[in-house]
């Protein structure tokens, strides 16, 4: 379980809006697909009409075997419906994820290269939250940084707080 979902100020939208001096909705639901996100979409972000919505979505796909081609589709979905609705979209790109075999961490380089330059088609802002939160994995590709720092999550997959913490700020810092 996301220990942040019992405790709102220690959300990454949480702490972007205290920044930021933003209001915020937080709509993510632990353990969902992008599929499930994106079939979410238009009731639970377009219809809140917001002027950004930040977008992270991927590790469960890897997990649960989807295809590059499943992955990018649903992301293009919701970019359009961001751009057929002038928000503007901010795309984390998948986060390390320690518990991830090196295959998936492979696959997951390639739909974030995939997902990086699909995003910017649609003028969104990119997020690649790998040297803030990414440590090198002994065995995997060079320069990798596919496992979460340990200070940053307590089962290899979720962030805690100071993960969360160390994301805002670097989120905060590129939209700024």
């Amino acid at each position: 379980p996301f220990n942040s979902y019992d405790n709102p100020p220690s959300t990454i939208p949480f702490k972007v809006s205290a920044l930021k001096k933003w209001t915020y909705q937080n709509m993510g639901i632990g353990g969902e697909t992008s599929n499930e996100v994106a079939a979410r979409f238009e009731k639970d972000v377009v219809q809140l009409k917001p002027c950004y919505a930040v977008i992270e979505c991927g590790v469960n796909d890897l997990g649960a075997g989807y295809t590059a081609e499943q992955y990018i589709s649903n992301y293009k979905t919701m970019l359009e419906l961001c751009r057929s609705n002038n928000i503007k979209p901010v795309v984390i790109r998948i986060l390390p994820w320690t518990n991830g075999t090196n295959e998936q961490l492979q696959i997951r380089d390639s739909w974030n290269e995939q997902l990086s330059t699909l995003a910017l088609t649609y003028n969104a802002v990119v997020i690649n939250a790998d040297t803030v939160l990414g440590q090198f994995r002994p065995g995997g590709n060079s320069g990798n940084l596919w496992n979460l720092k340990p200070e940053f999550t307590d089962d290899g997959i979720h962030l805690t707080i100071a993960g969360n913490t160390a994301l805002s700020n670097y989120l905060v810092n590129v939209l700024q």
